[in-house]
């Protein structure tokens, strides 16, 4: 008996002695292994990286200074520094390869576009703000809601039907910005943007803040713990839903009043399809996709338009060019409306709107890039417009924006 007990005695003594040492053991590894680069990457010494990496943490640290918009002064620093193509590695989040290199950019885009998935990741970031809409859903789900809206956007529609409905929403921003407008932008809608010019609409406020909370979220492994804590969460959830009322109330309201325009808009399009077997869209899916369909013309005309405007206004500007503008405007249309046709002979106004316009991809298997660059599978892939039309090595020296 006595045996026994000492025995057992000497077992637990050498089991607690060593766990401890396993655990330090094992601690010891996963920091050698990651010793260069962050936990869940995994090291590319043939890869040009920012200074200041530490282990299991990788660039984290490096980041946080960069945090919201100042993220793109932290991609142009880097862009002087390690030239167009470099890594970065974020634990728990993978390694970020990024690039203003055109011809890699093109390569992502449309050469082997269908490897460049947007990823459960991104989509767990996002999902909130987008739901399930066509910017995050990839192969035959895109496929299908890209086949819906390419319906409108081509040369028939805009003969037929979006020149003239852009010539009279053009006379009614010009309204809005002279007295005010009480008509629709979209969908026969103004989202309240322009029921009181002197108020922001809960819609607009709505949107703003859920898009800046999801931003957040990008290259921020603690998202969900910062968000319960802020209470961002909260926010997030009450403004989507908001946001889903909203257009549900569209899409109910022209289920109910039904459509009787020459031409049928996206929206019509969208409830009326039908697929192989005879079933519509799932009533969450069309919402989500007017949705991002109404996102997708705020975050790309209206601020590429607005970009236009701001270059050529502000101090130090050449106003030969908002004088040249005016006059092909002029000397083209003669006073009458702006058509489709007429839009193709302005080449001063395309030639400005261009000047002016100088988003992450998760690759879903083993690619190589133009010049020998490796991407392995679970790898992010970026790029920035904004640092690119700012790269002299694009555009030459003293010509970029």
């Amino acid at each position: 008996m006595l045996q026994h007990t000492c025995l057992h005695s000497a077992l637990q003594y050498a089991t607690t002695l060593h766990i401890p040492l396993l655990v330090s053991a094992l601690l010891v590894t996963v920091i050698y292994k990651y010793r260069s680069h962050a936990i869940g990457a995994h090291p590319r010494r043939d890869l040009k990286e920012p200074k200041g990496a530490v282990p299991l943490l990788g660039h984290l640290l490096v980041l946080a200074p960069y945090s919201g918009p100042k993220f793109y002064e932290f991609l142009e620093k880097q862009n002087k520094e390690l030239g167009p193509v470099w890594s970065i590695s974020l634990p728990f989040f993978g390694r970020l390869i990024h690039s203003d290199d055109p011809e890699l950019i093109e390569h992502v885009l449309k050469t082997n576009f269908p490897n460049y998935i947007k990823g459960p990741v991104l989509k767990d970031m996002l999902v909130d703000l987008l739901g399930l809409g066509f910017f995050l859903v990839d192969g035959d789900d895109w496929r299908l809601l890209r086949k819906l809206i390419v319906q409108i956007f081509n040369v028939k529609a805009f003969h037929e039907y979006n020149s003239d409905t852009f010539v009279t929403l053009g006379h009614k921003v010009v309204d809005y910005l002279g007295e005010a407008a009480d008509e629709g932008i979209m969908c026969g809608q103004s989202f309240g943007s322009l029921d009181d010019t002197e108020q922001k609409a809960p819609l607009a406020a709505a949107f703003e803040r859920i898009l800046t909370a999801t931003a957040a979220r990008l290259l921020d492994p603690t998202r969900k713990i910062r968000e319960r804590l802020t209470g961002d969460r909260k926010t997030i959830l009450d403004d989507k839903a908001l946001i889903n009322q909203f257009f549900q109330d569209i899409i109910d309201e022209r289920r109910k009043e039904g459509y009787h325009g020459a031409q049928k808009d996206l929206l019509q399009l969208s409830i009326e399809w039908r697929d192989e077997d005879g079933k519509p869209l799932p009533n969450d899916v069309l919402r989500d996709h007017i949705f991002q369909v109404t996102l997708a013309a705020h975050d790309t005309t209206a601020q590429a338009i607005s970009w236009m405007f701001y270059l050529m206004l502000r101090d130090g500007a050449d106003k030969d060019i908002i004088k040249n503008l005016t006059q092909e405007v002029d000397d083209v249309l003669h006073g009458a409306k702006p058509t489709y046709t007429t839009h193709k002979q302005q080449k001063y106004g395309e030639a400005c709107f261009l000047e002016g316009a100088k988003i992450l991809r998760q690759c879903a298997s083993d690619d190589v890039l133009p010049g020998g660059i490796k991407i392995h599978k679970g790898d992010w892939f970026s790029w920035s417009p904004l640092v690119m039309g700012k790269s002299e090595a694009i555009w030459g020296p003293g010509k970029r924006a």
